[in-house]
C-alpha cells in the first residue's frame, strides 16, 4: 500500500514539474503574420518575444514549400532578431509559409505567410521618344501587371544604353503610367535606347527607343566642296525598269552618284539593286513605300525610315547613311529619327522635274540643264523611272561636263564640303558605308584627293 502510495505521490510531482518547465517556456512569434516580396529580391522575416530574453535563444524556423531551415538568435537582454530570406524569380504569383521548428527552448506562437510576386512588366508608352538639347525630356512607361508593384518596392530607373541612369521615381499607383524626366544635355544627341529597372533586374519587356535632336531642322540642300563637285541623287520608287538603260548612261560619262531606294523597291526589284550596287554607286534610303511622313505617327515614320536600311543590310549587304524623304516633306521628328540612325537627311538644289507628268519633255531637259544654276555643291534629284530617263540624264552630264564639273557619290561630297556622316547608334555597326569609308573612295577615285 505505501509503495502505490509513493509511485503516486512520485508522478504528481513529475507533472508538476513539467508543467513548470512548460510555463517557464519563452513564446517566440512572427512579428507579422504575412508579407510580400518580388521574386529575385531578399525578404527579411523578424521573430521576437514578448520581453526580453535572459540568455542568447537560438530559433530555427521553416520554410514549408521549400524545406530550407533559418538559423537565428535572440540576444540575451533583447527580444527581436531578424534573418534574410532569399526569393526566386517566379512567373506566377506563389506563397510560402514559415513556422518554427519545434525546440525545448522555445514554444510556437504563430506562423508568417509570404507570398511572392512576379517582376513588373513594364512598356513603354510612345513608339518614339522625343527629346530636344537644352530642355527636359519625360519618357513615360505602363505597367502590365500593376499588382506586381510592390508598395516597399517601387523605386524605378531610367537607363541609357551605356547604363547612366537618367532618373528614378516611385510608382505609388502602377495603374497609371509613370513619367520620367530629365535634362537633354548636347553630348546626347542621336538615338537611345532605353530600359527601365527596379533593383539589379531590367523590367521593360522591350526598350524603348528614343532620339535627341536639337532645336533645327537639319537637312543638307548644297555643299560647299574644295573642288568642283556635285551629287545626283536618283530616287527609285517602284520601278526598275529603266535600271540598265540608267546604268549605261552613268558608265558612259564615268558617273557614280547615290541612288536612293524604296524598301519596296529593295524587294521587288533586288536584282536591279543589286545591280546598281555592284556598278559601284551608293545606296540610299528613301523610305518604306514612299507615303507622306509628316502625316504618320512618330514610330510609323520610324519604322518607314529605318526599314529600308534592314532591307539593305539583309539583301545587299550594306548600310545606306543618307535619307531622302519623300516628296520633300520633313519635320525635326523626321530629321531627328533619320540623324538618330546614323543617316544625314538629303534634299536637293535642283531636280529635274521628270516624276509628275506635270511637264513636257522640253522641259525636263530644261531644267536638267540651263534651268537651275548649277555649281559646286550642288545636289539633283532626279527618278529612276522618271519622264525621259535615261535621256535627261545623258544630256545633263553632258552639259555639268561643259560646265566643269565632276558628279560623285553625295556623301563622298559631304566629306569633300568638310561634312561627316551622323554617328551609326553604339548598338550598330554599318556595313561597307563606314565613317572611313567615303574618305578613302575620294582618295582612290579622284588623284586631287589622293596623298
Amino acid at each position: 500500500m505505501k509503495r502505490w502510495l509513493i509511485a503516486v505521490l512520485a508522478l504528481c510531482l513529475m507533472l508538476t514539474c513539467t508543467a513548470a518547465l512548460a510555463a517557464d517556456k519563452v513564446t517566440v512569434y512572427f512579428t507579422e503574420k504575412s508579407g510580400n516580396v518580388n521574386g529575385g529580391f531578399d525578404y527579411t522575416l523578424t521573430v521576437q518575444t514578448k520581453n526580453a530574453v535572459a540568455a542568447d535563444l537560438p530559433v530555427s524556423v521553416k520554410c514549408n514549400e521549400t524545406g530550407t531551415v533559418y538559423a537565428v538568435t535572440i540576444p540575451a537582454g533583447g527580444n527581436k532578431a531578424s534573418f534574410t530570406v532569399e526569393t526566386q524569380v517566379v512567373q506566377q504569383r506563389e506563397k510560402l509559409t514559415f513556422s518554427f521548428v519545434d525546440s525545448d527552448a522555445y514554444k510556437n506562437g504563430s506562423k508568417h505567410t509570404l507570398t511572392v510576386y512576379q517582376l513588373p512588366k513594364v512598356q513603354f508608352y510612345l513608339g518614339v521618344n522625343f527629346g530636344t538639347i537644352g530642355k527636359e525630356m519625360t519618357v513615360m512607361v505602363q505597367c502590365n501587371n500593376p499588382a506586381s508593384v510592390l508598395k516597399g518596392n517601387n523605386t524605378f530607373e531610367l537607363r541609357d544604353t551605356d547604363g547612366t541612369v537618367l532618373s528614378t521615381r516611385q510608382w505609388s499607383n502602377a495603374k497609371n503610367r509613370l513619367t520620367f524626366k530629365f535634362d537633354v544635355t548636347e553630348d546626347m544627341l542621336g538615338r537611345h535606347d532605353f530600359t527601365v529597372w527596379l533593383g539589379d533586374y531590367v523590367v521593360s519587356i522591350d526598350d524603348g527607343y528614343g532620339t535627341v535632336m536639337d532645336t533645327s531642322d537639319k537637312v543638307v540642300v548644297e555643299l560647299e566642296p574644295t573642288q568642283p563637285l556635285m551629287g545626283i541623287g536618283i530616287d527609285c520608287g517602284f520601278n526598275g525598269r529603266k535600271t540598265d538603260d540608267v546604268l549605261a548612261v552613268l558608265e558612259k560619262h564615268n558617273v557614280k552618284c547615290t541612288f536612293f531606294m524604296t524598301g519596296y523597291f529593295i524587294r521587288e526589284f533586288t536584282e536591279d539593286a543589286q545591280k546598281i550596287l555592284d556598278a559601284g554607286h551608293e545606296i540610299a534610303s528613301h523610305s518604306n513605300t514612299h507615303k507622306h511622313l509628316k502625316e504618320l505617327k512618330p514610330y510609323e515614320q520610324y519604322r518607314q525610315i529605318f526599314i529600308p536600311v534592314t532591307e539593305a543590310e539583309e539583301k545587299l549587304g550594306v548600310t545606306p547613311r543618307l535619307f531622302r524623304p519623300p516628296h520633300g516633306e520633313y519635320n525635326s521628328q523626321i530629321t531627328s529619327i533619320s540623324r538618330g540612325e546614323g543617316m544625314e537627311v538629303i534634299m536637293w538644289s535642283a531636280t529635274f522635274h521628270d516624276s509628275t507628268g506635270k511637264y513636257s519633255d522640253d522641259d525636263i531637259i530644261r531644267y536638267a540643264t540651263t534651268g537651275s544654276d548649277y555649281k559646286p555643291g550642288s545636289i539633283v534629284l532626279c527618278h529612276l523611272d522618271g519622264q525621259l530617263q535615261p535621256t535627261s540624264l545623258d544630256t545633263a552630264l553632258t552639259y555639268y561636263e561643259s560646265l566643269g564639273l565632276q558628279a560623285v557619290p553625295i556623301s563622298a561630297l559631304l566629306y569633300a564640303s568638310g561634312r561627316e556622316l551622323p554617328e551609326m547608334p553604339d548598338a550598330r555597326e554599318p556595313l561597307v558605308y563606314t565613317d572611313e569609308y567615303w574618305a578613302t573612295w575620294l582618295e582612290n577615285n579622284l588623284p586631287e584627293y589622293a596623298n
